[in-house]
């Protein structure tokens, strides 16, 4: 379950991405990712307690 709602999220953020016209390289966008993985991580918890 948590696997699938990480793969939503960064879905979400890279359509986000493209949508502004930014194309990231992928090795920003995986160090991106692994920083804000405990906050992405918390946040959702909290959302769906």
């Amino acid at each position: 379950m948590e696997e699938n709602i990480t793969q939503i999220f960064l879905l979400k953020y890279n359509l986000f991405l493209i949508e502004k016209g930014y194309y990231p390289p992928m090795i920003v966008f995986f160090i991106y990712t692994i920083k804000h993985y405990k906050m992405i991580y918390y946040s959702l918890s909290l959302i769906l307690e």
